[in-house]
């Protein structure tokens, strides 16, 4: 009894004491000069005596661009975030600016503007528009970020990454990501070349480890390779409610993402290159003789090597875990025609390995009929041999997304500009990406693209709760009719959990005053992601969700204090929980 009674006490002072500290962080402006590089320096120069970073959170002013000269180490953990902006305000803004010798100063390949190093650290970006076109035209810097020490943190909220190659990567081991509500665009990719680039790449091979990963509420469009690259596995990955808009190689790469669950999510034009046998042959290997790959883009696994398995990343390949549900997924009429029109066979004069001329072909393999499956041949034969690897519920829409079709016709037709003789003739700059105001390396806000479709289609009922997928910034919050007003909510409210204290589960339930989107989110006291229990577009009224005291993927969590967050789009409210076992 004594021992329940002191359990209990303790529990209770976790409850005020715990979210108190790990809540406690030390704020800095930086305030804008317009001098190119203080955003930077003034971070890189805010430190102890034993070198340590002085403040927890840098804050940016709305509405200012902070050019950056060079790439800023990270050893701590930091948050950057931008003031809070509205309607006909700006995001804090930073871009890239070339040096006096002309040259952004990166510190090592592949060259971003945060390389984050210090171990255990957590790395946050939140209310940022980052845009690695340098300012002078002269190039663009690769990577928004490359987390490259061990398990770590990273996170964004209300962020856009524009004119990168690629916006996110690791390179250490064992790196946790929690992405919401970000968009990545404009992806330039490397001259003369195709398939490389995209928002999240890691997860084995020559990059570095996953451990868990998380993207829910965010848009990755106008791609130019793979959007998530897990190359083997993730300890545990979840991908809710995102939007694959226009994806030249597949929205996945196909060999890995083993232990990954897509849901709630919006693939269109998801796999733009179309099949060829010369090029498909290298990307592919012979698993394209199986037939398209499919829009779920799966193809089986080679068997983990003993290095792979004594540095602690093994994963059984026939054993994979892969779950997608509750998908929608469609390629429009501007991608199909195209494909359509490609000849059937092409030459061009090339030189071979020792640069001798020759004459070089490639071959079409597939019609668009043919292309435009959920799961190809080789995923079938997959999912019959590995019942971990499942999918149900997933939906085929109208080709109706409002996108701008002079953003697709671009794409197609740098794809093709390389595909008719494997160089770039006429598309020779970092600039060949189509902008709706013209300018290029400016970022046009609000944000041009519309990634908007109708709700009488498919996709606005496909969603686990009925409701719309993909990112719902795109299906988001509309006024209600007027004669429901008056019997409406005039608030948005979050109720505390009951029971609480709580075992094994509680109820946690909110009022809306208008459809809104929302997320529900469980935290630990380190401001850690433990489970989502909502990303939807919900109606007004009260909703009521369980939680069982597990996180995302099943596994249940330690006793202790938790807090739940209510996202509505302009309002967060959360309370504190706790679970006693």
């Amino acid at each position: 009894m004594n021992t329940l009674i002191r359990n209990t006490v303790s529990a209770f002072l976790l409850a005020f004491l715990l979210p108190t500290v790990a809540m406690a962080q030390s704020e800095m402006m930086i305030t804008w000069t317009g001098v190119p590089g203080e955003f930077e320096t003034t971070i890189r120069a805010d430190t102890l005596a034993d070198g340590s970073q002085a403040h927890d959170v840098y804050v940016l002013e709305k509405g200012k661009v902070y050019f950056m000269l060079e790439s800023l180490d990270i050893n701590d953990s930091v948050v950057i975030k931008g003031q809070e902006f509205g309607d006909g305000e700006t995001p804090a803004t930073v871009q890239a600016l070339p040096k006096p010798d002309g040259a952004y100063g990166t510190t090592q390949w592949p060259g971003s503007f945060f390389e984050v190093y210090g171990d255990a650290a957590t790395f946050r970006l939140e209310n940022l528009l980052l845009n690695g076109a340098l300012a002078d035209e002269s190039n663009s810097v690769f990577s928004t970020l490359t987390a490259r020490g061990d398990d770590q943190i990273i996170e964004t909220d209300n962020v856009v990454f524009a004119n990168f190659d690629w916006n996110m990567q690791s390179f250490g081991n064992d790196t946790s990501f929690d992405i919401n509500d970000t968009v990545g665009k404009d992806y330039p990719s490397y001259l003369n070349g195709i398939f490389f680039g995209g928002f999240l790449w890691g997860g084995g091979g020559w990059m570095g480890s996953f451990k868990d990963i998380e993207i829910t509420n965010s848009s990755i469009m106008n791609c130019w390779c793979n959007a998530i690259v897990i190359s083997t596995h993730a300890e545990q990955a979840l991908v809710d409610h995102v939007s694959f808009v226009n994806i030249v190689a597949g929205a996945f790469f196909h060999r890995g993402t083993n232990n990954l669950t897509v849901r709630n999510s919006l693939f269109y034009n998801s796999m733009m290159w179309r099949h060829s046998k010369r090029w498909d042959a290298i990307l592919w290997s012979d698993d394209i003789a199986q037939g398209p790959i499919g829009v779920m883009n799966l193809a089986s696994q080679v068997p983990a090597d003993s290095a792979t398995i004594a540095n602690g990343r093994g994963y059984d390949h026939l054993s994979r875990n892969i779950t997608w549900h509750n998908n929608a997924w469609a390629n429009d009429q501007v991608v199909r025609d195209n494909w359509d029109s490609y000849p059937e066979t092409w030459s061009w004069e090339g030189t071979d390995a020792d640069g001798n001329p020759v004459t070089l072909a490639d071959t079409t393999m597939y019609t668009a009929d043919e292309i435009s499956v959920w799961v190809g041949a080789l995923g079938q034969s997959l999912m019959a041999a590995d019942p971990t690897i499942t999918e149900y519920d997933n939906v085929e829409t109208t080709d109706d997304l409002a996108l701008e079709d002079a953003y697709t016709e671009q794409m197609l037709d740098r794809i093709w500009d390389f595909r008719d003789n494997e160089n770039h003739d006429r598309y020779t700059d970092w600039w060949w990406k189509y902008e709706a105001d013209g300018e290029k390396v400016t970022v046009e806000w609000p944000m041009a693209e519309d990634l908007s479709y109708s709700m009488s289609s498919p996709a606005a009922t496909a969603s686990t709760s009925g409701g719309p997928v993909g990112d719902p910034r795109w299906s988001g919050a509309s006024g209600v009719d007027t004669e429901e007003e008056s019997v409406l909510p005039e608030a948005v409210a979050l109720h505390q959990n009951y029971p609480n204290p709580f075992n094994p589960t509680t109820e946690i339930s909110f009022t809306l005053a208008d459809r809104s989107a929302v997320r529900l989110t469980v935290y630990n006291v380190l401001g850690q992601v433990v489970r989502t229990l909502t990303n939807e577009v919900m109606l007004p009224g009260t909703h009521s969700f369980t939680w069982d005291g597990k996180n995302s993927f099943g596994s249940a969590v330690p006793s202790g204090v938790y807090m739940y967050s209510l996202s509505t789009g302009n309002q967060v409210i959360t309370k504190k929980m706790t679970l006693i076992k």
